[in-house]
């Protein structure tokens, strides 16, 4: 039963960032639907990620990912503009966003076995 509910919390998360890219899409054009769905990915899916490890319900996954990528990510990024180009920075931040996702995620599950 818990899958189930699990399943349908993933739709329904997927289909509300569906729902506001296409919104941004008729109110901004492409460019609104490009930066929404860009926000998406390389901002808050890394802090999704890494809250998988806890358990928590998907909507309290998603509302902490969003607040710890508007707060977390453009911060990284801008002391990381000090050294390189911001455009790069942004990238790079992201990167090492989802290599500490990734990693954190691989060492815990070596540690629990």
């Amino acid at each position: 039963m818990r899958l189930m509910a699990l399943l349908n919390e993933r739709k329904w998360a997927l289909g509300a960032a569906l729902l506001l890219t296409a919104f941004a899409f008729l109110f901004w054009g492409l460019a609104g639907a490009r930066t929404v769905a860009g926000f998406a990915l390389l901002v808050v899916l890394p802090f999704y990620i890494l809250l998988g490890m806890l358990n928590l319900q998907e909507p309290e996954k998603l509302m902490f990912a969003f607040c710890a990528g508007i707060t977390i990510f453009p911060s990284v990024a801008y002391w990381l503009g000090f050294v390189i180009p911001f455009s790069n920075a942004i990238w790079l931040t992201s990167a090492l966003c989802f290599a500490l996702a990734t990693g954190t995620r691989f060492f815990l599950r070596k540690q629990r076995q």
